[in-house]
């Protein structure tokens, strides 16, 4: 009877270091759980990074992307062109 108890409570303290230990079954969920969160993230950032290295190739090569930019950005215009703001009365 006592070696029947020891093995139980052997068998309970194992069962608890697999669930429930830093190391256990559950921080390994939880841990896994993270890692597709990141990299979930991870694709959202590396669209974003080729959209942005585009558009500096964009802006190393040709005139008309700062030329764009600069028209909204900053409300440039062109010498000899005429500029109108259409003003919506409330």
């Amino acid at each position: 009877m006592r070696w029947g108890w020891l093995f139980l409570v052997l068998v309970l303290i194992l069962q608890y270091r697999i669930w429930f230990d830093d190391s256990g079954v559950l921080a390994t969920w939880k841990i896994q759980e993270q890692v597709s969160v990141k990299q979930e993230e991870n694709k959202v950032l590396e669209t974003r990074n080729e959209w942005l290295r585009k558009d500096v190739v964009n802006l190393q090569t040709t005139n008309d992307v700062v030329e764009e930019k600069a028209r909204e950005d900053l409300g440039l215009i062109q010498k000899d062109e005429s500029f109108y703001l259409f003003v919506d009365e409330k």
